[in-house]
């Protein structure tokens, strides 16, 4: 089961949204954990007591970390990096072998939550119920965001609310709670649906095609398509997960921040998939010495970073070249910004522009054979042994050009930042009424496309 599925949106959902209403306020927390543990036995049942045994463990090293032991916390996390390091080997090298879903994230946010046991960021009179209940969130236990715990206690549903309250007015604020969320869940439905599927269909066009047969301007529109594919499919996720959060009383999670307006690649990486930037940041960059010690160390910690953030995504020679191309450009932007801000600056445009689709090709592609392939049609120095249709760029375009030029147009923060003001005013409403009626539309006609980073 996933956002996407007709039986999450007009079943389970509801369904849970009720008896969760309905529980007092203070048993709420285990009707989560219920629906959770269901949400994900219904997506993967057979890793259930994966989930629950690395539950228990980490709550308890959480436990011995509160009290200072580093010890205890080494050993908690060192466990933890093993356990999905041998998960990932598993399902690469032993046919048959699936990887757990959601085990990146749920892994990481357990690290994260060690952690801030360790420093005391989380109280000590913490219980296992609030632990679990936090480690297998359903809106966010399958593709993130890897969300801490203190985000978690904010949870306002779970204070009782006050007796000087009316029943009526409990009722609306849970129905305001819920209409908030609509907000988010429906534009980010549009955006996966509508957007990123149909650019996927362009994208897998492309492969079935022979990179070695599309024509230049193909090629390039092949690498925006990419470009736009991913990020509408995993905004349009992080959306949908932080709509159904609000829904359940949690704040509103950003996990990408209009990362295409950015002026440098550091920055739209602080801007894209923000709770992993900053779980890296905070429990591996900073740690290492962060940028205190010259420029040598800069470099390293960056780099390290910069390795385990490729290793994550798979042992994949495309993933480790996105993630060594991605340094590169951050580190000549770091020496530019030393030496000439405003030659930096035009340099940061250039590789947000061109060099951040360049790098999704390969993070798309994988294999480098075939990567060798997609940049000889980007870059044609040699000949290749393809065949090119001189009118693929055209027919593809006529076809697929509405859906990218939507694309671009929600590329603009002006665009975001009017949804934001005015969601929930009634012209939007009627707006978001229609994309969620073409959302199933969409649906019902192409199946389920499971969202991209499911596989991590």
């Amino acid at each position: 089961m996933s956002f996407t599925d007709f039986d999450f949106i007009f079943r389970f959902l509801p369904a849970f949204l009720i008896l969760y209403y309905l529980a007092p306020a203070m048993a709420r927390i285990y009707v989560l954990i219920v629906g959770s543990v269901f949400f994900y036995a219904m997506a993967d049942l057979r890793f259930i007591p994966v989930l629950l045994f690395l539950s228990l463990w980490n709550y308890l090293i959480g436990k011995g970390a509160a009290n200072g032991e580093k010890t205890v916390l080494a050993l908690g996390v060192a466990a933890d990096v093993i356990s999905l390091a041998a998960a990932r080997s598993l399902a690469a090298g032993l046919p048959g072998f699936a990887l757990p879903l959601g085990i990146s994230f749920y892994t990481f946010r357990m690290i994260s939550y060690c952690f801030d046991s360790y420093r005391g960021k989380i109280p000590k009179e913490t219980t296992f119920t609030q632990a679990l209940a936090y480690f297998c969130l359903f809106p966010q236990i399958l593709s993130g965001p890897i969300m801490r715990y203190g985000d978690f206690a904010k949870i306002s549903a779970f204070t009782a609310p006050s007796e000087t309250k009316p029943l009526k007015t409990r009722i609306a604020d849970i129905l305001v709670r819920v209409e908030n969320g609509l907000t988010w869940f429906i534009f980010g439905l549009a955006a996966k649906v509508l957007l990123a599927d149909h650019l996927r269909s362009l994208w897998n066009t492309l492969g079935g095609i022979g990179y070695e047969s599309l024509s230049v301007p193909l090629a390039w529109l092949g690498a925006l398509t990419y470009s736009m594919e991913l990020y509408y499919d995993f905004w349009g996720y992080s959306m949908m997960a932080a709509g159904v959060g609000i829904m359940i009383g949690l704040p509103m999670i950003v996990n990408f921040d209009q990362p295409y307006a950015s002026d440098s690649v550091g920055t739209f990486y602080r801007r894209w998939h923000m709770t992993l930037g900053t779980f890296f940041r905070d429990y591996v960059y900073i740690p290492l010495g962060g940028s205190r010690g010259g420029w040598l160390k800069t470099v390293r910690n960056l780099a390290f970073v910069w390795l385990l953030t490729g290793i994550w995504h798979g042992v994949n020679f495309g993933y480790l070249l996105w993630a060594a191309s991605v340094l590169y450009m951050i580190l000549v932007e770091r020496a530019l910004r030393e030496r000439n801000s405003r030659i930096a600056a035009v340099v940061g445009r250039i590789h947000v522009l061109l060099g951040i689709p360049l790098t999704w090709v390969m993070f798309a592609v994988g294999d480098l054979e075939r990567i060798g392939a997609y940049f000889l049609r980007l870059f044609p120095i040699v000949p290749t042994q393809g065949v090119v249709f001189a009118g693929d760029f055209a027919k593809y375009t006529s076809q697929y050009g509405i859906y990218l030029l939507f694309s671009l147009v929600f590329l603009l923060p002006c665009v975001y930042h009017c949804y934001v003001r005015f969601r929930r005013s009634v012209p939007v409403t009627v707006i978001l009424s229609g994309l969620f009626v073409l959302s199933l539309i969409s649906m019902a006609r192409a199946g389920n496309n499971p969202f991209l980073y499911l596989q991590f």
